[in-house]
């Protein structure tokens, strides 16, 4: 991991008794391929679980030109790519980053761009995210 921003989320996440962090990267163009082809949904590099079956799902987006691989991994993933087409058993997507956030104003429930003030947020019980009634941010 080279964002320390991460590290340390991963790690105060994993150190929970409930909870549980797990990464997951857009593959490159032959490995993508070889996933459509033989049905393979994206999967956690940790314990190999679909990224369909995490609760919340978060993207990292330090450039704008990396929204495009948030559509790719949410397709590959299986997940509707639009707020509006997912359901209560689809996961939470959250992004966020200093890349501007239009581009994904249909795409994610929160979107977040950092500040770098040194701002810290409460990584605390956010109970399941399935079934919580979240109105996306017009």
């Amino acid at each position: 991991m080279s964002n320390l921003g991460l590290m340390l989320l991963y790690d105060i996440v994993n150190r929970q008794p409930d909870m549980l962090a797990e990464r997951a990267y857009a593959p490159w163009v032959d490995m993508e391929a070889l996933m459509r082809q033989e049905g393979m949904p994206l999967f956690s590099l940790e314990t190999r679980h679909p990224l369909r079956d995490f609760d919340i799902i978060g993207f990292g987006l330090p450039y704008e030109q990396l929204f495009t691989n948030t559509l790719n991994c949410l397709d590959l993933a299986g997940i509707p790519l639009r707020t509006a087409q997912r359901t209560a058993d689809d996961p939470l997507i959250l992004a966020g980053g200093s890349a501007g956030h239009q581009p994904g104003a249909d795409v994610a429930v929160h979107r977040r761009v950092s500040d770098r003030r040194g701002r810290r947020g409460h990584c605390g019980d956010p109970g399941r995210a399935r079934g919580l009634e979240i109105e996306a941010p017009g």
